[in-house]
């Protein structure tokens, strides 16, 4: 199975990737830099099973998340912007939210894939 986790850099997300990597399955996540990127591969023990790609997950057009997301088979969508900040913010929410649509709208580009 090959899945692609948003925030990988997160706690949420760090534990669902180790929990994917310890069944055995491939995993891409995205980051916003290579920095970020590199210090996540140097976390994680993946057998080789493990690479990202660089996104910033809030652009509908983001041909790089696409093209992720025609080789998956599972996408979690967990990345967030509101990790230890004011969650009431609306700046915030309306960020977070359109997160969720970039990356609804890059899914739907690439095919669906059952996603």
């Amino acid at each position: 199975m090959k899945t692609l986790v948003t925030g990988g850099n997160g706690f949420v997300a760090g534990h669902i990737i180790q929990k994917l990597l310890a069944q055995g399955d491939h995993v891409v996540d995205t980051v916003r830099s290579d920095e970020k990127g590199q210090r996540f591969m140097k976390e994680f023990d993946s057998n080789n099973r493990l690479s990202y790609v660089l996104s910033s997950l809030d652009d509908p057009d983001d041909a790089v998340m696409t093209d992720a997301l025609r080789t998956i088979d599972v996408l979690y969508h967990v990345a967030s912007p509101l990790g230890g900040r004011n969650t009431n913010d609306p700046n915030l929410i309306r960020q977070a939210t359109g997160m969720v649509q970039a990356v609804f709208d890059s899914a739907y580009k690439a095919g669906g894939n059952g996603l």
